[in-house]
């Protein structure tokens, strides 16, 4: 959405992904459609349009589902692969801060997951909620 933002967060790309292709095979493409490991595609292009618009912004890397299985948990690989490349947009510009949302979330910690096996959380969403505040405060 258009306007004067301070911080845009951005988080996205498991649903694609597990639409796509189950994270089974043949995800390159969706993959790269989000995030080419050259820096293009349509997560490149949001985080410009926010910087161009003036905003940092903050990419939320993504949690393990928990152990014993989750609906996600095969596409690990995947998005540790987007993870990696969503932290190599952000080191190419002051203006866009990593934060991996595994380091809040536990995946031997029941509690840090929704029911659902996928979200976080009221306790993994505050979690995650002061790690992404102490990544924007620190931040240049």
């Amino acid at each position: 959405r258009a306007g004067s933002w301070d911080w845009v967060v951005l988080n996205g790309g498991a649903n694609d992904l597990f639409t796509a292709c189950g994270c089974e095979t043949g995800c390159g493409p969706t993959l790269d459609a989000i995030l080419a490991p050259d820096g293009t595609g349509a997560m490149a292009n949001l985080v410009a349009r926010a910087r161009a618009d003036g905003a940092r912004v903050a990419i939320l890397g993504y949690y393990a589902g928990p152990r014993g299985g989750g609906p996600f948990r095969a596409c690990e690989d995947e998005l540790t692969e987007l993870d990696a490349r969503a932290a190599a947009l952000a080191a190419g510009d002051a203006g866009v801060v990593f934060y991996d949302m595994a380091a809040a979330i536990d995946p031997d910690t029941a509690d840090h997951y929704d029911p659902d096996r996928t979200h976080p959380s009221a306790v993994g969403s505050i979690r995650i909620a002061r790690g992404l505040a102490a990544a924007m405060a620190a931040a240049p």
